[in-house]
This record gives C-alpha cells, structure tokens and sequence, in this order.
C-alpha cells in the first residue's frame, strides 16, 4: 500500500485523474453487472440540463468537502491510533454512501465509490495540486460518464 501512495503521489496529474477514474468505473461497472437492479435517477422529476449541473459541476465540489475533506480534518484531530487511515477510509466511505440511499445496488456502487475517493483524496493531500480539485474532477468525470449513459438510455427506451 505504501509503493501505491509514493506512486501516486508522483504521477502526472493525468495520470493521477486517470488512476481515480478507472477503479471507479470497474467497480460500477461491476457492481451492476452482478445486480438485476436498474439504479434510479436521484432527480427524475427535473430536466436532463438541472441533473448536468447539479450532477457534474456542483455535486462533486461540495461532496469532496463534505465526504473527504471535513472527514479527513476529524479524524487527524480526534484519532490518534496507528490504523487513523483506515479509519477515515471507513467513515469517509461510510458517510458517502447513507448520502446516495437511492437503491440497494447504487448503495453498495457509493459505499465502494466512497471508499475509492476516500483514498485518492488521502493520496492527493501529499500531492502539489489541490486535493479538492483533483477529486471533484475525478467525481466530475465520473459523474458525467453516467450522465450521458443515463441520457443514451433514455433516448433508447
């Protein structure tokens, strides 16, 4: 685990996203393939322009605060056990995923998701760049995948 964080922390920031990205989707990807549940959009009632903003420019900035940033700042001050990483990856994650109770499979997809972004923020507080930053582009990104697929599947049924 330590060579992955060294690695991590010296990789090229589109390396770095990348790196973020790809673990997420295979773990959606998955997840869904080994559930018959079709996730449910959070916001079915509004337009597809409302879910593009909230979903791929505002959600992941105040997430990224909310589940990984403010999470890692409690646990380096309250926490003074050997295993505090583990700990925050479990809280951070565990927080994340009661925030998207929208279906058991998108539960189990944020609970894995959480802990993914979790780690990645961990990472990216060692990096030159801004955590925050790096992780709402990598939520972003995420997002937008999903976004579209939604929007495809949609247009097909």
């Amino acid at each position: 685990m330590i060579k992955l964080i060294r690695y991590l922390q010296r990789v090229n920031t589109f390396r770095y996203i990348l790196f973020g990205l790809v673990p997420i989707l295979f773990a959606s990807i998955i997840i869904s393939l080994l559930s018959n549940e079709i996730p449910e959009v959070p916001f079915p009632n509004y337009g597809k322009l409302f879910l593009f903003f909230v979903a791929v420019l505002v959600s992941p900035f105040i997430e990224t605060i909310l589940f990984q940033a403010l999470p890692l700042k409690i646990i380096k001050k309250f926490v003074k056990h050997k295993y505090k990483l583990w700990v925050y990856l479990s809280f951070s994650a565990l927080i994340f995923m009661l925030f998207h109770p929208y279906s058991i499979t998108y539960i189990i997809v944020t609970l894995v998701i959480g802990f993914i972004f979790a780690f990645f923020y961990y990472v990216a507080t060692f990096r030159k760049e801004p955590a925050i930053i790096l992780i709402s582009i990598i939520h972003s990104i995420y997002n937008m995948i999903v976004f579209v697929l939604y929007v495809i599947s949609e247009s097909v049924s």
